[in-house]
């Protein structure tokens, strides 16, 4: 038998509260106002908002390669530590990476994943710069992570990546991509804001 979908949502929820015993997080989009309305009852709070900016895919986006960069073939082989070296840096830190903490070791991971678009702007053999574009079917890819390391900041490689990310998933039968973030980056882009998600809260007794 059918179940209102305020019922399933409210078992959703006692899900994640019973699955997490210390803190449970759940993400919901502002516009969905049952599933606010629903946590604000439950005792979450709201921590904070993102903006959901989004770039529609009706055709391929282009974008020029500076001399002397190339990028990565879809079914390449990945440098798990030339992959570390990029996100490490990238994100802001110096030298080179620690040991992958369990986190780290967890996205490492992702990259056997086909459903994870895996794109790489490539200098004599270096990784400069990253885009990851998850995409499982349906209308939407999802953007993350985005990392360019610092001497090759500027020269239109974020852009690059993420344009060949989003058109490979467009080949695929993404209609759209959508980030995650508030970054002007993003913006320059194309990308627009449409709606905005909460992540909401509970702490356990």
């Amino acid at each position: 038998h059918s179940i209102s979908d305020e019922t399933l949502l409210g078992q959703m929820m006692e899900y994640v509260t019973k699955t997490d015993a210390n803190t449970a997080t759940i993400k919901a989009n502002l516009s969905d106002t049952m599933l606010c309305k629903l946590l604000e009852g439950a005792d979450f709070e709201k921590q904070y908002a993102q903006s959901v900016l989004e770039i529609a895919l009706p055709h391929h986006l282009s974008f020029r390669l500076p001399q002397g960069f190339c990028l990565n073939a879809p079914d390449s082989k990945i440098d798990h530590e030339k992959w570390r070296l990029v996100i490490h840096r990238g994100f802001g830190h110096e030298g080179t990476p620690p040991e992958p903490s369990r986190e780290v070791a967890k996205a490492q991971k992702h990259l056997e994943i086909s459903e994870y678009i895996k794109v790489f702007a490539m200098k004599d053999g270096e990784y400069a710069a990253h885009c990851g574009a998850w995409y499982n079917g349906g209308n939407t890819a999802y953007i993350e992570p985005v990392a360019t390391v610092p001497e090759h900041r500027g020269k239109g490689l974020g852009r690059a990546v993420v344009y060949e990310a989003v058109n490979r998933a467009r080949q695929r039968g993404a209609k759209r991509a959508i980030v995650l973030s508030d970054q002007e980056f993003y913006k320059r882009i194309g990308m627009t804001k449409s709606s905005e998600v909460g992540t909401w809260v509970k702490n356990g007794k």
